[in-house]
């Protein structure tokens, strides 16, 4: 489950990115990353032509 908020302008994009890792399989107690939140980065710049 997560969320995220992107800005573009002029072929450069950046975002923010937030959420919390919640497995559905019934191994999910042995994955280190269960039900721990994480926020990640996201850039980008449009490098061919196009609208």
């Amino acid at each position: 489950m997560g969320f995220a908020a992107l800005f573009a302008y002029d072929g450069f994009s950046a975002g923010l990115l937030l959420g919390i890792d919640t497995p559905l399989s019934g191994q999910s107690n042995k994955w280190y990353y269960a039900n721990k939140p994480w926020i990640g980065l996201g850039f980008g710049y449009k490098i061919f032509g196009g609208k």
